[in-house]
């Protein structure tokens, strides 16, 4: 009972307080301690965020069962499958965290003060960059899942920091602030997004059909029995 709460309210739930709380956190400055060092608290919660966001897809991937299962019956490796799966984390890791190396590119500074001054988030902050990304993902590596998977990150940081403003996430069109219903709905898209491509993976791994091991020589006995005289015939079938 309580997993099937966990796992239909609680994340939803958690997902909704994440930026909350990751605000909160960002006011609380200790006195003495610097802005410039007080900020790195950010990316930890951005990546925490879009982990919680693409986690149905996360825990997909992490099943060895299901990719060996897949592996054994002939199925195609998917990037985040097998020894990618590694892969799967760090692709949402990454895309949520260094986005925000596109402040420095903005400010042509590497201060960190020029990159924390600018008077809003660059046009790369935005849900465009996304969905560009995702779709060059897609059809790079021919796999959705690990499309969205730099997708949700994306997103998830973008939608964020719309939430608090000075973040064109419309880019080009007009749009620096998300009220934080709105945003959050959006986070929750992202999570059921995650959901259904797991859901997916699954019906499409079930219904694979089963192979028998390769260079296994088993004989495939059938006997036929002859109804006029009782005799019976056997044959052996070789799979070569």
């Amino acid at each position: 009972m309580f997993r099937q709460f966990v796992r239909i309210l609680g994340l939803p739930l958690l997902i909704l307080l994440i930026p909350y709380a990751g605000d909160a956190l960002l006011m609380a400055r200790p006195p003495g301690v610097a802005r410039q060092v007080w900020v790195f608290v950010d990316p930890p919660i951005h990546g925490l965020l879009a982990l919680l966001v693409a986690l149905p897809l996360l825990i997909e991937s992490l099943r060895p069962s299901l990719a060996n299962g897949a592996a054994k019956r002939g199925a195609e490796p998917d990037v985040v499958g097998g020894t990618s799966r590694l892969w799967a984390v760090s692709a949402v890791l990454m895309s949520a965290i260094l986005i925000d190396v596109d402040h420095f590119i903005a400010a042509r500074s590497l201060s960190l003060d020029a990159a924390l001054t600018l008077p809003m988030r660059p046009p790369s902050h935005s849900l465009t960059l996304a969905l560009a990304v995702f779709c060059l993902a897609v059809l790079a590596s021919r796999r959705l899942t690990f499309g969205y998977l730099l997708f949700a990150g994306l997103a998830s940081h973008v939608l964020r920091d719309a939430s608090g403003g000075a973040t064109p996430f419309l880019w080009p069109l007009p749009g620096y602030s998300l009220p934080w219903p709105i945003a959050g709905c959006g986070l929750l898209l992202l999570y059921f997004g995650a959901w259904a491509i797991a859901h997916r993976r699954q019906l499409k791994h079930s219904s694979l059909p089963s192979q028998p091991a390769s260079g296994a020589h088993t004989a495939d006995k059938i006997r036929c029995a002859t109804s006029c005289t009782g005799a019976s015939v056997e044959i052996t079938k070789k799979p070569w």
